[in-house]
Formats: structure tokens, C-alpha cells, sequence
């Protein structure tokens, strides 16, 4: 994409996710950081970072099961756009694959139809208990069913809704954080140390890692996964880095007064 493409796609981005903050003013382009925005409480200084999730085909044996069922989710989301399951609307599915071989290139959409089908059937039950987490198995002891393929790569599925008549817009797995949690320290922790060097043109600065297409998306963690990361012992160097600085620009080396996670395609913003 070219360079003044770019600037456009996030600029729109970017309105997006003022628009979600309930933040009005001016945007204009620049450099050092990407925008300026002329806020009700002066001059915002912000910088977009596109977050890429890392899964890859080769590996640890951790990190090829995520990258398959990351494929697997793409074809969950593309299922779940299908007229017949708008009642699934921001759907929140939490895979648990299990250790092992992923699912084989020809099992991904066949298992992606059983998720999107056994959600559901489970729909008016999630709606009315608030939470469901069905462990395994999910076919009968003769090994009969619908459900085959979820018997043989999932160890269990969780569904949940969030507000009155929808889902929340979350589709992740299981076993991401210690996969990905490198993807999310390079990207905030190069934008970091670069504006540790340079001078901004601005006063005030938030930093936006935001996603976008499925498997990115996929793997951008939720705000509740979030909260999980930042406190374990996998996520200090993360919990370092967005919360060095307290709020106050400089304080204890980070540059950034906020720092935003935001699922462009779903319209998701939560800060760090």
C-alpha cells in the first residue's frame, strides 16, 4: 500500500475510534506523531501502529496449532456473515484446542460449520444463563453426532453474551497469550523506544495498535484476556512497557499517555 494510501485507511481509522471515545475535533496528518486531533482538552498527538499476529506454519509445536486454528477462525467468521446466523451477531467464542496435531487443511471449514452450528443450537441457552462452558465430549459413546471434528481438536468450546440481546464481538483461543504476547511488545515497545529518541509534535500522546483481517483480528487479545496478560508473569515486560509511564508523558521512559488496543473490523477499543 502506498505511503499516502496508508495515511488515508488510518485516518478512517482513526475516526472510528474517536468516534467510539466520543472524542470530536479536528484530525489533521502528519508526522511525529501520525495526527493531530484539536480535542475539547487541547491538542492530541496520536500514533497508529498496525498490531500482525505472529502464528506461522513452522515452529514450536504450540505455535502451528495456533496458526491452524487461527485458520479455523477465519472460516468461523466468515460462516457467522452468512444470513442464517445473524442471530449470532458479535459473536464471543473461546476456543481450547487440543495439544497435538491441529486440524489438517481439509478439516478447517468442515470444523469451523460444526462450531458455528453447535453455537447455535446453544444460542437461547447462552442468552438465558448468561454463560456457557460445554467440556468435552461433544459426541455420544458410540461416537456418533455432529460434532466429530470439535470431539477431535477441541478439549472444550466457552460461548458467552455480553448486554441485552447481542454477543460479545470476541473470537480467540486458548494457548494465544504465550504465543503472541511478542507480536504485542514489538509493536508498542518499537513505537516506545522511537519516540524515546525523537521529539514529538505534540504535547500529548496516546499510541492506537489496531487490527485488521480475520486471523489479526482473531488473535487480538480481548479486553478480559488483557487484564489476564498484564497481571501474569508472562506479560511483565508488556505490563512494563504500556504502564511505565503512569498516565504522565516521560515518567520512567514511556512517551505515551495511553495506550489503545482497537479491533478496526469490529469496532472493539480498550486501553492498556
Amino acid at each position: 500500500m502506498a505511503a499516502c494510501e496508508q495515511k488515508c485507511a488510518e485516518r478512517v481509522i482513526l475516526k472510528s475510534f474517536l468516534g467510539q471515545q466520543g472524542i470530536r475535533g479536528q484530525v489533521t496528518s502528519q508526522e511525529r506523531p501520525d495526527f493531530l486531533v484539536d480535542s475539547a482538552d487541547g491538542p492530541l498527538g496520536v500514533e497508529l501502529t498496525q498490531y500482525h499476529c505472529t502464528t506461522s506454519e513452522g515452529g514450536s509445536p504450540e505455535r502451528r496449532l495456533t496458526h491452524e486454528m487461527s485458520n479455523v477462525l477465519c472460516h468461523l467468521r466468515k460462516i457467522a456473515r452468512r444470513p442464517e446466523y445473524a442471530h449470532l451477531h458479535g459473536l464471543d467464542v473461546i476456543l481450547g484446542p487440543q495439544s497435538g496435531d491441529g486440524p489438517h487443511r481439509r478439516d478447517r471449514e468442515p470444523l469451523a460449520l460444526e462450531v458455528i452450528k453447535y453455537v447455535s443450537t446453544c444460542a437461547d441457552a447462552v442468552r438465558t444463563t448468561g454463560h456457557m462452558r460445554e467440556q468435552r465430549p461433544f459426541v455420544d459413546e458410540g461416537g456418533e453426532g455432529d460434532y466429530k471434528l470439535m470431539d477431535k481438536y477441541l478439549r472444550y468450546i466457552s460461548i458467552g453474551p455480553v448486554g441485552h440481546d447481542t454477543f460479545t464481538a470476541t473470537i480467540c483461543l486458548t494457548g494465544f497469550v504465550s504465543v503472541n504476547i511478542a507480536s504485542l511488545q514489538q509493536c508498542i515497545g518499537k513505537k516506545i523506544n522511537m519516540y524515546r529518541r525523537l521529539a514529538p509534535h505534540a504535547k500529548r500522546l496516546w499510541l492506537l495498535v489496531y487490527a485488521q483481517g480475520d486471523v489479526n483480528s482473531a488473535c487480538l487479545p480481548s479486553p478480559d484476556v488483557v487484564k489476564d496478560v498484564l497481571e501474569s508473569r508472562e506479560g511483565a515486560e508488556l505490563r512494563r512497557l504500556v504502564r511505565s509511564g503512569d498516565g504522565h508523558r516521560g515518567e520512567r521512559g514511556n512517551p505515551f499517555e495511553r495506550v489503545f488496543l482497537y479491533d478496526f473490523a469490529r469496532g472493539i477499543a480498550y486501553g492498556l
